[in-house]
């Protein structure tokens, strides 16, 4: 069975935590870099100290204990996972420490039906998260759907909690997004494609309608949400005022454009 963990890049975290879930699951990790990504969820620590000429400094501080997400392919008859742990960095560092001792589960989803997974964490700077999980197959056995097969997992690290995130049968999940403070989560699915944003635990919290859109950005600080629609779409591309856009969708839309030679979006820092 194949493991896809997913992990911030600190690199020695990251390399000691990919030897050690080697070991903890008894799989092989693929080498294969469209297979593999390493993540631990962003998290500063820091404190202040003051210096000889009385200024504060601030120092980053070492990190006993990281979160680490981990999918794991199907493997002699048992469904595919995806877990959230907390990984003891720190006894990690302890070559006398049993490697059963390192890893503590928090969340877990088994499913079935998925050759994929995309693993994303909220942006929020704090020590929990939450992660999304697009599971998916290239083809769905049950013929319901050209596109193959696609799931949408919530999981957070917070507690056990998990749930299943309801998309269309018609068409495919398009894209998704975490908006930046980590509480609220925009996709686009369905057919014709509609824009649709979820709250922290999965559920449904108001709907842009449907649009011409696959793509989803939005700016640093969360306060503009752009969606396009590329590839074989037209390029048309939408720009809304995010804290108005569950209020009053005339204040929230800021602008509209066209653009269908356009190949790369981002926000300016």
């Amino acid at each position: 069975g194949a493991t896809l963990l997913r992990c911030t890049p600190q690199h020695a975290v990251v390399f000691v935590c990919y030897e050690e879930v080697k070991k903890f699951l008894n799989q092989e990790i693929p080498v294969d870099q469209d297979l593999l990504e390493i993540k631990i969820p962003t998290y500063k620590s820091s404190s202040s100290s003051s210096s000889s000429q009385g200024q504060s400094q601030t120092k980053t501080q070492a990190q006993n204990s990281y979160l680490c997400a981990v999918f794991a392919l199907p493997k002699n008859n048992k469904a595919a996972t995806v877990t959230i742990y907390e990984y003891q960095y720190a006894l990690a560092m302890n070559k006398k420490s049993n490697t059963s001792k390192l890893f503590t589960k928090i969340a877990q989803r088994a499913f079935f039906g998925a050759d994929h997974c995309e693993l994303l964490w909220d942006a929020t700077n704090s020590y929990h998260h939450n992660l999304l999980a697009i599971a998916s197959s290239d083809v769905d056995t049950s013929g319901k759907s050209y596109y193959g097969n696609q799931t949408l997992f919530l999981l957070s690290s917070r507690n056990n909690f998990t749930a299943k995130v309801d998309i269309s049968d018609q068409g495919k999940l398009q894209d998704v997004a975490w908006h930046p403070y980590g509480k609220e989560f925009v996709m686009i699915d369905d057919h014709p494609q509609k824009i649709t944003i979820c709250d922290f635990r999965g559920q449904k919290a108001h709907a842009l309608g449907h649009y011409a859109r696959n793509l989803i950005r939005f700016s640093g600080d969360g306060r503009f949400l752009w969606c396009g629609g590329f590839g074989n779409l037209t390029g048309e591309m939408t720009f809304y005022d995010y804290k108005n856009i569950k209020n009053d969708e005339s204040l929230a839309c800021l602008g509209y454009n066209t653009d269908d030679a356009c190949r790369y979006f981002e926000w300016s820092p």
